[in-house]
């Protein structure tokens, strides 16, 4: 550690007590290399549409519409 340089805030761990009645925090699960692949496909296809409908797409791909 830099002499000098410190931090001021104490560590906290959340015991079980300070969760109860939480919503849970659900996370997506990490995409497999299928998923990568397809999506870098998607994204190349959607390069070679016009930009109005490659923009109709992409906001409907992100459930915005």
């Amino acid at each position: 550690m830099l002499q000098g340089v410190f931090n001021a805030w104490l560590e906290y761990f959340h015991s079980l007590a300070d969760k109860v009645g939480q919503e849970p925090h659900m996370r997506r699960p990490r995409p497999g290399p299928r998923q990568i692949n397809e999506a870098e496909e998607a994204l190349l296809w959607l390069r070679s549409l016009e930009r109005d409908i490659a923009q109709i797409l992409w906001v409907r791909a992100n459930r915005k519409a």
